[in-house]
């Protein structure tokens, strides 16, 4: 496996004010020419009399399918080390 030197490299800059916003939950939906992400802080609390719960949503992004899937290879990638080095989280428990 490679080390990542032969990988290409960049500058990456954000723009102004740019800041990160926390997620809890994620909705994906696709079409034949894209793929939307749609991330949201959901509050997990359990509504009044049983009801729905609420959230927010914190950003949108908008990708090709092909962009998708490489990202898609990258999480892979990242959640398999994150495994070897912490352990598998537990998907059932809150953050």
């Amino acid at each position: 496996m490679s080390d990542g030197d032969d990988l290409p490299r960049y500058r990456l800059h954000a723009r102004d004010g740019l800041r990160a916003e926390y997620a809890n939950f994620a909705d994906v939906t696709l079409s034949e020419y894209e793929v939307t992400l749609t991330f949201a802080h959901v509050d997990r609390t359990p509504a009044a009399g049983g009801g729905e719960s609420t959230g927010m949503v914190t950003s949108q992004m908008v990708l090709s399918p092909r962009f998708a899937a490489e990202l898609a290879d990258a999480l892979d990638d990242a959640v398999e080390r994150y495994e070897r080095l912490f352990g598998r989280p537990d998907a059932g428990s809150a953050p």
